[in-house]
């Protein structure tokens, strides 16, 4: 399966975090507890009753302050709203704190009934910075009819500030847009002090995941 190729050396880590956002503003992101008590859940619940419909979680694999971790996110808009929060119940019931990837993904699956979720190659591959993906900006460099994806130089033109050090770590997303939008983000930069530095050679690297080096 495609993702286990993609993944095959982070693979195992366990979850770490949980977040849930409206709208894509990851900015102001609400952080979730790995396997959250009921009042937790309820909180939650009710927050999602006044939400907007464009609601999104992300899980998180390792620390996000390191240069070894990855996410897994879903948008679960196009779900009526008591299907969005039964999908978020189960979801967060199913998962903890020794979870890997796997463990996330099969709940996924049986929430979803879908069996077939990321077998193939993603539909299209997008550049940002974790957690500041819309104020920071984003650049899809990929999309599965094309047969090239951006160079550096392409990156450099229309998003130079993705190249640049900065707090957050540089992803890339490998997005699919079936049986709901989802995504894994690695990283692209790797950490030096305080600050991550994009890498040449892992965009080179992770471009050559999906065939396109």
């Amino acid at each position: 399966m495609f993702v286990e190729s993609l993944l095959s050396e982070i693979l195992d880590k366990p979850i770490h975090h949980l977040q849930i956002a409206a709208d894509g503003i990851w900015e102001d992101a609400k952080p979730v507890s790995v396997s959250p008590p009921s009042e937790e859940i309820e909180t939650l619940m009710a927050w999602l009753s006044d939400a907007p419909k464009d609601i999104a979680i992300e899980a998180f694999f390792g620390n996000k302050d390191s240069d070894s971790f990855f996410f897994y996110g879903i948008r679960i808009e196009e779900l009526p709203r008591e299907a969005q929060k039964e999908f978020v119940r189960n979801l967060f019931n199913a998962i903890s704190d020794s979870s890997n990837f796997d463990a996330l993904l099969n709940a996924v699956k049986k929430a979803l009934n879908d069996q077939r979720i990321m077998q193939t190659k993603p539909d299209m591959l997008e550049l940002g910075a974790e957690g500041f993906w819309k104020s920071y900006g984003s650049y899809v460099v990929w999309r599965k009819e094309e047969t090239q994806a951006a160079t550096i130089q392409d990156v450099k033109r229309e998003t130079p500030q993705l190249l640049q050090p900065f707090e957050r770590a540089i992803m890339m997303e490998f997005a699919w847009h079936k049986p709901l939008p989802m995504w894994l983000g690695l990283p692209v930069s790797k950490k030096e002090g305080n600050e991550f530095h994009f890498s040449s050679d892992i965009y080179q690297t992770l471009l050559n995941k999906v065939s396109l080096g």
